[in-house]
């Protein structure tokens, strides 16, 4: 059986001599991108795939695909993006994303597949309430078990979280608290929903009390978690 091809894209926002990309925010971007990754035409090219965001402009898109299926992945990623430019877009062989710091080598094939859980998850957070979402992603990495302050909202708020069964769901919560090395899996949730390559070492507690504080934002309810923009 042949590799995997692996894709590479990467946007970012307008700052000085960037790229054209017509959005102020990485979150009004990845609005956009999870069009893109939602879309029969991706989920059929795509075997897994993930989001992250860079610092505070760049945000990043890794799929697999079948060799084969990397032109056509290519071109649909560059037409349902536009007019937004790519800053950088690369096609290569099938490598490596559990590297040492998250963990070894036979877990590839399990940590991709949570990174897309946490990708489709992270989205819908995002497209539903990016306010609420960044509160709770903060209040829950203060605590011993996220899972009893994140659970509730990604049920009101994530159609993906919902659709688990218990197995499944017990599952997310053992691969999102994984910590094999100094960096646990959680932290590319916390990456999408808060960027800036996300630990309370880089934020600073007046920056994390003014995410907390924004807007009168309520625990949306699951008809308007699930209202498309």
């Amino acid at each position: 059986m042949k590799p995997d091809a692996e894709l590479f894209a990467r946007w970012q926002l307008a700052e000085g001599e960037a790229a054209k990309v017509p959005f102020k925010t990485q979150d009004d971007l990845l609005r956009r991108l999870s069009g893109l990754i939602s879309s029969p035409q991706f989920l059929e090219l795509a075997r897994d795939f993930y989001v992250t965001k860079r610092g505070k402009y760049d945000v990043r898109l890794h799929a697999w695909c079948r060799s084969e299926d990397s032109g056509g992945l290519i071109g649909l990623v560059m037409e349902t993006m536009a007019p937004c430019e790519v800053v950088e877009m690369e096609i290569g062989g099938d490598t490596a994303v559990c590297h040492p710091a998250f963990g070894k080598t036979e877990h590839e094939p399990i940590f991709r597949a949570y990174l897309r859980q946490v990708t489709e998850i992270g989205s819908e957070l995002l497209l539903a309430d990016p306010a609420y979402a960044k509160r709770l992603a903060i209040q829950s990495k203060y605590v011993a078990d996220p899972m009893r302050v994140l659970g509730p909202g990604l049920t009101q708020m994530s159609e993906r979280y919902r659709d688990f069964d218990e197995r499944s769901r017990q599952a997310f919560w053992l691969l999102f608290k994984m910590k094999e090395t100094d960096t646990p899996w959680s932290h590319f949730f916390y990456n999408l929903i808060l960027g800036l390559d996300w630990s309370p070492e880089q934020m600073t507690e007046a920056e994390a009390a003014a995410l907390l504080l924004e807007g009168e934002t309520q625990r949306p309810t699951r008809s308007s978690a699930q209202t498309s923009v």
